[in-house]
């Protein structure tokens, strides 16, 4: 199915494009508590879809020609800009954390089998991870809000409208023939 869509991305562009770019008109002429719930909705599934389809494309697509990174670039920042809300509402430091801690047990225990391992007491262990995990904490909790800072840029419905107006345009163009690969970018001067 995947491989279907990645074939034909640009019509599968210009279909998110039209969907986002009604995400962005909503989201930029009315407030947030009446924005459309079935747009945010739907245009969060094709984020995700327009997420996933740079992946199949450079892992199962292998003909020449068939895009560009431009492409590939304009596919990632739009599905990006489509999920932003949802993204932005993710804990990512205490995931990090919690993924961190996890790993850091499972070698302590696999450590303390060692011969070296069973001369350290596991008090020493638990500080270590402490330590660690403090670092991870403060670290992850600077790069959240720097990328919740990124995510509310490309959330905001101006941004998106923008976005999906030049996916729209970058599909169409591909799609229909009118420019080669490159799309938006050959017809704006931009690409090769």
């Amino acid at each position: 199915m995947l491989d279907t869509l990645a074939f034909h991305y640009p019509w599968v562009m210009t279909v998110v494009g039209i969907l986002g770019f009604a995400l962005g008109v909503n989201r930029t002429i009315k407030h947030r508590k009446e924005e459309s719930t079935l747009l945010q909705i739907l245009s969060f599934f094709a984020g995700l879809v327009m997420l996933a389809l740079p992946i199949v494309i450079l892992l199962r697509i292998k003909q020449e020609g068939i895009y560009t990174g431009y492409s590939l670039a304009l596919m990632i920042v739009l599905s990006l800009s489509l999920t932003a809300r949802p993204l932005k509402r993710i804990p990512l430091a205490y995931i990090a954390v919690i993924a961190v801690g996890v790993g850091l047990f499972w070698m302590a225990l696999k450590f303390k089998e060692t011969q070296l391992g069973k001369e350290i007491a596991m008090e020493t262990f638990a500080i270590i991870i402490l330590v660690i995990l403090a670092f991870v904490f403060a670290m992850s909790f600077f790069v959240e809000k720097s990328v919740d800072a990124l995510l509310a840029i490309l959330g905001w419905g101006p941004v998106i409208t923008l976005l999906s107006a030049s996916a729209v345009i970058h599909g169409v163009l591909i799609g229909a023939g009118l420019t080669n690969k490159s799309g938006i970018f050959q017809w704006s001067g931009f690409g090769p």
